[in-house]
Order: structure tokens, then C-alpha cells, then sequence
């Protein structure tokens, strides 16, 4: 038994990337998921960090820490 490889030959300056549309297709929408993904996710550590610093300084307002809410 022999390990056969097969060898595309490219002509120069043309794109060794497969012809096969339907890969290429599953590409693109697996990126445009990523990216989806990776939006939605920086959105909700946004709304998160935001909720988070809102307790910390109402907390601190009822400790007495803080005087008002503008003082950063």
C-alpha cells in the first residue's frame, strides 16, 4: 500500500485557493458567525463592566464613601 499525494500545479500569479464555492461559501459564514459572536460578546462584557461599576458606586454612596454620584 502506497501513500499517494496529489500535486496542483498553480499557473503563476493565479490563486491556489480551492475552486470548490460551496468551502468557500462555508468560510464566509463561519467567519460572519465569529464575528457575530465576537460583537455580541464585547456588547454583553460591556453592559456587565457598566452594571458592575453602577453597584460599586451605589454602594459607595450608601457607605458614605462617596458624597455624589458625579465624583469619579
Amino acid at each position: 500500500m502506497t501513500n499517494k499525494r496529489t500535486v496542483k500545479v498553480v499557473k503563476k500569479g493565479a490563486s491556489p485557493e480551492p475552486k470548490n464555492t460551496h468551502a468557500n461559501e462555508k468560510v464566509e459564514r463561519r467567519r460572519a458567525a465569529m464575528d457575530i459572536v465576537n460583537n455580541v460578546s464585547s456588547w454583553v462584557m460591556e453592559v456587565r463592566d457598566r452594571k458592575a461599576q453602577e453597584t460599586r458606586n451605589a454602594i459607595d454612596l450608601l457607605l458614605g464613601t462617596r458624597t455624589s454620584v458625579t465624583e469619579s
